[in-house]
């Protein structure tokens, strides 16, 4: 992001005589009058880096938190899966040790879920605006690409930009998929330890977590749409079903 910028700021001094970073009319040239150009300058490029720079820095963060929740999620499951290995007997009983354990995994789960709440609490609506006008400007971006000449500068861009979008699509999409996921193999990570080894207190402690898990956990955006690949899959249908009557009109 701070390439990009740093060379749409400085192409005006590149290609052109004192010009500006994007095309803006004026009722007056400012080739002579240099404390207004500048000003105005410096006014066009930081509106320019700010967005730039505040989605290069907010658009990675969302998918990343979600796939830390993940990590943790299958730390959890490896240790409700060999909970009789991670259980010793050297302060205690192993009984004793293996509850302290099985509480330890309930409150991570938990902790699991608060997270994943503020999560979609905080950025739930943001993601949803994003998905609703990705279709939109997945399909502009496509006709853009298909009208520029092949292998040409603009080409390039555009191309850059769509298949940019388009990744960052895919990581919500799919970080929200893995954390569903793995928040389903919880109860399969219960069954393949070794639970019927353990004490009565200690299963019926799982069995409340079990439970607990049966209820889905998905990631949606706006409480409208699932952060999944099948919603993915929905967007591109609906830039190419865009695309194509764009395509007839023409």
């Amino acid at each position: 992001m701070i390439i990009s910028v740093t060379g749409f700021v400085t192409k005006p001094f590149l290609f052109e005589e004192r010009g500006f970073p994007v095309d803006v009319w004026l009722p007056t040239s400012l080739k002579d009058r240099l404390d207004v150009y500048w000003g105005f300058y410096i006014y066009v490029s930081i509106g320019v880096a700010y967005p730039v720079i505040a989605s290069g820095v907010l658009d990675p963060l969302i998918p990343s938190l979600l796939c830390l929740a993940t990590g943790h999620l299958k730390v959890l499951n490896d240790n409700l899966e060999h909970l009789d290995e991670y259980s010793s007997e050297e302060n205690g009983s192993k009984d004793s040790n293996l509850y302290k354990n099985i509480q330890k995994c309930i409150k991570h789960h938990i902790e699991i879920l608060n997270f994943v709440y503020n999560h979609q609490k905080c950025f739930s609506l943001m993601v949803f605006s994003q998905f609703l006008g990705s279709p939109m400007i997945l399909c502009f971006t496509c006709w853009n690409v298909s009208m520029r000449e092949p292998f040409s500068l603009e080409w390039f861009q555009s191309l850059a930009y769509f298949l940019g979008l388009l990744l960052q699509l895919f990581f919500y999409c799919y970080y929200g998929t893995r954390l569903s996921e793995e928040f389903e193999h919880v109860t399969t990570a219960v069954y393949m330890g070794k639970w019927y080894k353990y004490d009565v207190k200690s299963r019926k402690a799982l069995i409340i977590l079990m439970e607990r898990s049966k209820k889905p956990t998905i990631v949606t955006a706006g409480k409208i749409l699932d952060l999944s690949l099948e919603t993915f899959t929905i967007i591109l249908k609906r830039s190419y079903s865009l695309l194509a009557v764009l395509k007839n009109q023409n």
